[in-house]
């Protein structure tokens, strides 16, 4: 399973979509972008809005990763203060 991780913890409220500069939900966009990707689930820490976690499943989930950076990193607006983490995880946390 793929944990992608977005936040700004203290920054306030995050939308992903606007520091991507993508139209529509984040999951959505990466789900069309990487074949066989699906979506899990989605999470916060500690419920904050500083964050958002999502969990995906795919048939290669090492190459699923690398293109999941390298589609967050040609998208994220250049003065955008949130940061992600992408890992393969053994299930959800």
């Amino acid at each position: 399973m793929i944990r992608i991780c977005f936040y700004n913890y203290g920054g306030g409220m995050l939308h992903v979509s606007r520091e991507l500069e993508i139209d529509g939900e984040v999951d959505e966009y990466l789900i069309r972008h990487i074949p066989g990707l699906q979506l899990e689930a989605t999470d916060s820490e500690a419920d904050m809005d500083d964050n958002s976690i999502y969990y995906f499943s795919g048939k290669n989930e090492a190459e699923a990763c690398g293109l999941a950076k390298e589609l967050i990193n040609n998208r994220i607006r250049r003065q955008s203060e949130m940061k992600y983490t992408i890992e393969i995880v053994d299930g959800l946390l």
